[in-house]
């Protein structure tokens, strides 16, 4: 957090930005947690990759506000859209043959 209690921007991948997390080397070993906290962001995707649901996550932990969950998974959605944009127009341009691969 800075002085005034807003989040550090930090990156993502190439992307600044401010969402709400924080990283510092005092908690959590400096491991991503969401601001306010010592609950690592980590433990939100493991939570829903082993079937949980946003809302169950949340009940295991009342000091995260659903908005900032929300903010980190939308921020990931358009990150994974992007890179398979990327990905898309990569497999356009191979040539097979004869035949060019179309997204």
């Amino acid at each position: 957090m800075t002085p005034d209690n807003t989040p550090k921007s930090w990156h993502i991948g190439s992307m600044k930005t401010n969402l709400p997390i924080d990283v510092d080397s005092d908690i959590m070993s400096g491991s991503p947690v969401f601001v306010g906290t010592r609950v690592p962001v980590e433990s939100l995707f493991t939570y829903l990759m082993n079937g949980e649901s946003l809302d169950g996550f949340l009940a295991c932990f009342p000091s995260i506000k659903r908005e900032d969950a929300l903010a980190i998974l939308e921020r990931v959605t358009e990150q994974a859209k992007r890179k398979n944009r990327r990905f898309s127009r990569s497999v356009a341009k191979r040539r097979v043959g004869d035949i060019y691969l179309l997204p």
